[in-house]
Order: structure tokens, then sequence, then C-alpha cells
């Protein structure tokens, strides 16, 4: 039963044994707290204190996501995130990178389609500094003019270096199909035409309206005190004040018919395949059966499309599964790279393995080999004190909470040959190709 330490916290157990396919029961000592609170501005904070780490980990998630751009405004979260590291009004972007290292520690930022990630790790014994500086940083920005501009350059440099890739490149395409009249079509770098308009006024408006304490998330793991935690917490955030958040309300995005192929070109020599379909997202109850789907077809050498693609057929240099899952929807997709190989044939074969699995019950030993690389490669990604953090910010983000982070591996086992046969017949149909042929 849980555990409450007081009115402002709920603890549950969270499981730090090694699961497998016949898991035995864990024992009381490797249980681990996982605790929540919400401070009277209506920041959340999440933490899982592991006393024997000498490293701390923040992860501030704001949940501003593709639904607060438009096309004229794409690419607005990236520039503003990339700014709010640059300098705040106590701190120049070069005092911020040495007061982190002073503490032993590193600082970061990323944009997703969901939220803007803002990160610390560092020494346990310089925790309050790090988040002193992660909230002085999503609080504070300065908007300086000169690192506007300059921001807005590499941003523009970014969108070249994405529109050179062949992945990234044919990502972009294939989310403009997919999602057609949707945020999440937008691209995420935004666009040249649109990046040059935006300002410093544009971009502190924005962060006004969308960087406010009910949005915020604090998770923190490792070294740390659930006490200690929500001390510092209290201290960095609990003066903000702010706005409510904005109601986030996207139209469903219009149902694809058939097969929507989108192609460009490229000056390489390979043609980049990504075949993408709409599925759950993360508060899909197929969830779990998705993320089994993903290791079935993609998960390393024992997946169906490394032996069939590229190892049988010899049809692709790289070939892989990702899924997506994005809180608004999420997408399933198939990669290969290619070449002398044509497109038909990786096509056709892809195709192939995505009716097998609608068509035929997977045997019960590929589905145990496939949960297995899925818990497991879910357990590599948790071990370090971020990477827990993120997956607690991620769960409560998206509505899941946070006990969704210590249950998955439970709901992995439960997925069942039917359960993969019926989520494949739901939605491996219509779907978009996206491709980029060599140049002329």
């Amino acid at each position: 039963m849980p555990r409450r330490p007081s009115n402002l916290w709920r603890v549950v157990a969270c499981v730090a044994a090694v699961v497998t396919v016949a898991a035995p029961a864990a024992r009381p000592a490797d249980a681990q707290q996982v605790a929540r609170a919400v401070l009277a501005n209506g920041v959340t904070v999440v933490t899982m204190p592991r006393p024997s780490a000498s490293l701390a980990a923040i992860v501030v998630l704001v949940k501003t996501s593709a639904l607060d751009e438009t096309p004229q405004t794409a690419g607005i979260r990236q520039l503003t995130q990339q700014v709010l590291m640059r300098g705040t009004t106590h701190l120049r972007g070069d005092q911020i990178a040495v007061a982190i290292e002073e503490v032993g520690g590193t600082i970061g930022a990323s944009t997703s389609q969901d939220y803007v990630e803002f990160d610390a790790v560092c020494l346990q014994s310089g925790f309050e500094r790090a988040m002193e500086l992660v909230a002085d940083a999503v609080r504070n920005p300065a908007f300086d003019p000169a690192e506007v501009a300059g921001q807005r350059q590499t941003l523009l440099a970014h969108q070249r270096t994405a529109a050179a890739d062949s992945y990234r490149g044919t990502l972009v395409n294939l989310f403009a199909a997919l999602y057609p009249n949707h945020p999440y079509g937008l691209p995420m770098l935004g666009t040249a035409e649109t990046v040059r308009e935006m300002t410093g006024e544009t971009l502190r408006a924005f962060h006004a309206k969308h960087y406010v304490p009910a949005s915020t998330i604090v998770a923190v793991a490792g070294g740390v005190s659930i006490e200690r935690t929500l001390k510092a917490a209290k201290a960095a955030f609990g003066s903000w004040t702010g706005p409510p958040p904005p109601v986030h309300e996207a139209a469903e995005p219009p149902p694809l018919e058939g097969t929507t192929v989108t192609a460009d070109q490229s000056g390489g020599r390979q043609i980049a395949i990504i075949m993408g379909y709409r599925v759950g997202g993360a508060e899909s109850p197929d969830y779990a059966a998705l993320k089994v789907i993903e290791a079935l077809l993609g998960g390393g050498m024992i997946s169906r499309f490394f032996r069939e693609v590229r190892e049988r057929e010899g049809l692709a240099y790289q070939v892989n599964c990702i899924y997506e899952p994005n809180w608004h929807g999420g997408c399933l997709m198939a990669y290969a790279l290619t070449g002398h190989m044509g497109l038909e044939a990786p096509r056709r074969v892809l195709l192939a393995q995505f009716g097998r699995l609608r068509e035929e019950l997977v045997p019960e030993d590929e589905l145990a080999a496939a949960k297995r690389f899925a818990i497991g490669q879910y357990m590599r990604d948790s071990q370090s004190s971020q990477s827990q953090a993120l997956a607690l910010a991620w769960a409560e983000g998206c509505g899941l909470g946070y006990e969704a982070h210590v249950e998955f591996p439970k709901q992995v086992m439960r997925v069942t040959p039917q359960d993969v046969m019926r989520v494949a017949k739901e939605s491996f149909g219509d779907h978009v190709l996206a491709v980029r042929l060599p140049g002329i």
C-alpha cells in the first residue's frame, strides 16, 4: 500500500530488479520511492531518490507542444529554447556554463513534438546550485538581441543540415504528409521564412504565454532525498507566477486513403524510404503492444526487418522500425536506406512484414524474444539518473502519471499474440510512403 509521509506526497514502490520473461518477485530491498508534489503555483515535482548515486539529475519539462505553433510560427519553440540557454537577466550564457561546471555538471535543452526539456546533471553536493541555474534559464531569459540574432543563424544552419540528411530530411516530408493541416505536420525546426521573421519580442511574448508554472514539471533522480528535492524546487520555482496554460485544441488530421506518396531528390547516391502509419500514442491502451511490435520488426538482429530485408533479401544497408508515442497520436515507421537495389523491392518486403502481423499470429517464442528485447532496451535506457528523471517527467506530462515509469515492463509481459494481430489489423492499412531519391 502506498505510504503517505505528508499530504503533499504520494509514494509508490519502484522495482529496481532486472525484469525477465519469468521475473521473480521483487524483494523489499529492491524497491525505491517515487514521490510527487504540486507546488502552490502549479509546478509539479516528481522525484526518485537513489541514495547510492553520487550524481543528481534534474529535468524540467515545459508542456509547450507543436499545437502551440502555426504555419506562420513553425520553429518558434526551438528558437526560444536555444535563446533561453544563451543568457538570463542574471547570467550570460558563458557564465551559466562556468557555473554548472563549478558543481561538476552539465546543462542542456532539447525540443520535441510535445514539450521542451531542460536538464542538468551534477554532483549531488551541487544539486541546489544546478536547480537554481535551470530555473533561472526557464524563468528569466534575457532575450539579448545579439543572442537572438546568433541563435537565429544557428537554427537556419540546423535546417540546412537536417535537409541534407537522408533520414531527417525524409522524416520531415513524412510527417507533413502523415499529418496534413495538423501541427505535427509542421517542421520542428521551422522554415527559413518563419525563423527569419522571429524577433526578440516575438520570442518574449511566446515565452510569457507558454512558459508558465502550471505547464512545468520538475523531475529529479539520483543522490538527493525527497525532502531536499522539494526544498530546492520550492526555492527555485516557488515564487514564479504566470497565467493559466493555453488550452490545446487540435482538429484530427484528415483520414488517409490508401498510400500517400511523397518524394524528393538529394545529391546523394542512396534511396531513403520511410513508411509511416498513424497509431495510438502515449495514452493508448495499445502502447505496450506497439512497443512489442516495434521490437518484433526492428529490434536488432533478431527482428523481422533485419532478417528478411537485410540478411535474406539483401535489399538495404540500414533497416529499422521506430515507434513515436506522441501525446496527441503516435506513428509507427519502417525505415530503409538502400542503393542499387532500387525502391520497389524494399517497399514490397517491408509491406509484406506488416501484412504478416495482420494475418498470422506471432509464434510464442518469437514474441517472448521481442518482449525481452523491449524490456531490456527500456532497462538499459533507464540506467542513468538523467534517463530516469526524463522518464518520470514524460509519464507525468502525457497524463499517464509517474506510475507508468515502473508499470511498463509488466504491461509488456501481458501482450499476447492476439493483441499484436488486433493492433496490426487496426493500424497497418492506409499509410504514407516518403522517399528520397538520388539527385540527377
